[in-house]
């Protein structure tokens, strides 16, 4: 099997603790715009760190708004998770050292 960009969601009452996970392929677009937007987070992760910009200026530079904006627009639409279609995977989260 190819491997492939994937988006995930989790699926569950308790989102941050679901170990159900929504799964579905990418295509080359929408997976250039989703690296072409965390490319832009850390930008603004590095100024942070640098104190060249403050937490609450988050996710993006200022000159970076206007096209993160855009692509969350566009990435918001394309990244809906769909139960009745997305592959369903179950993750098994294991705190501290794994032993086996």
């Amino acid at each position: 099997m190819a491997k492939k960009p994937r988006e995930f969601s989790e699926k569950g009452s308790e989102p941050f603790w679901s170990n159900i996970f929504l799964l579905r392929p990418l295509d080359a677009e929408t997976f250039a715009l989703a690296m072409e937007d965390w490319e832009i987070w850390l930008r603004w992760d590095k100024a942070l760190n640098e104190e060249r910009t403050p937490y609450e200026t988050h996710p993006c530079l200022l000159e970076d708004k206007q096209r993160h904006d855009d692509l969350k627009s566009i990435l918001d639409q394309r990244l809906l998770a769909c139960f009745e279609t997305d592959i369903k995977a179950n993750a098994e989260f294991i705190y501290g050292e794994h032993t086996k």
